[in-house]
């Protein structure tokens, strides 16, 4: 098992959710971790929580130059970058016939090119290092087809394409690639970034479909979620992880 200790990770969507829970997991185990995200008040107050450990680092995923200052910035304060946790992502809840110009942008430019551009700042640090790892958060929806997500999902499809195309071209570098096709998880929301109105007919949609009762069931608490991520870190670097699956018990396996 590799000790984390010491490690220097990066975690994009960091400021809140998921992404926080994964900078604390990180720091519990002896590594430090550059909280990376856009909203900076949210950030700095996070990162104020997790201590000298946590460096707060505001980017704005998809723009390419806000990118690599930051990953200019983390690495001077840490010396290295051994890890890139890619999570960073926009969900609009739409019919494609119905979805604005700007939305299809924004999802684009954040959860595929932000993706894109964080890896590629990434990679040549990852080899002075010697390695590390690098893991996209990934969604069901890549592989599930929902209505109102069909944009959603084509991103997060997306990052598996990533995935496995920078996997084989890391492959003699020992750096491991993963995607991480993540379902319902205990804290998420849909209503946060969406029309209430919309979000009510997505749901009547699964419902009148019988998606709910096919595809949801339990949650996957945040614990389990960073418990996995920590799991992953810590095998050798011979070994790859293509994907992981993570879902509740009475979830049917769709893979």
């Amino acid at each position: 098992m590799t000790d984390l200790a010491g490690k220097a990770c990066v975690v994009t969507g960091a400021s809140k959710g998921l992404g926080r829970a994964f900078c604390e997991a990180l720091i519990a185990e002896g590594a430090v971790v550059a909280m990376v995200a856009r909203d900076s008040a949210h950030l700095r107050e996070a990162a104020s929580t997790l201590g000298d450990a946590a460096l707060a680092v505001p980017c704005d995923v998809s723009d390419p130059a806000s990118v690599n200052a930051a990953f200019d910035k983390l690495a001077r304060h840490f010396g290295r970058v051994d890890v890139l946790v890619s999570n960073a992502a926009t969900m609009v809840i739409s019919r494609v016939e119905e979805v604005s110009d700007a939305q299809v942008a924004r999802q684009l430019n954040v959860n595929v090119a932000g993706a894109i551009f964080c890896a590629r700042a990434a990679i040549p640090y990852l080899r002075v290092a010697g390695g590390g790892d690098i893991v996209f958060i990934g969604s069901e929806s890549a592989k599930t087809a929902f209505p109102y997500l069909s944009m959603y999902a084509a991103t997060k499809a997306a990052i598996e394409g990533l995935a496995a195309g920078l996997r084989e071209e890391l492959r003699d570098q020992r750096t491991r690639v993963t995607a991480v096709r993540l379902g319902r998880t205990e804290g998420s929301s849909l209503r946060a970034a969406n029309d209430p109105q919309v979000v009510e007919k997505f749901v009547g949609a699964l419902h009148d479909g019988g998606y709910l009762a096919s595809h949801t069931g339990e949650a996957v608490s945040r614990t389990t979620m960073t418990q996995m991520l920590i799991a992953l870190l810590k095998l050798p670097s011979d070994v790859n992880v293509d994907l992981i699956v993570p879902r509740g018990r009475s979830v049917p396996i769709n893979i």
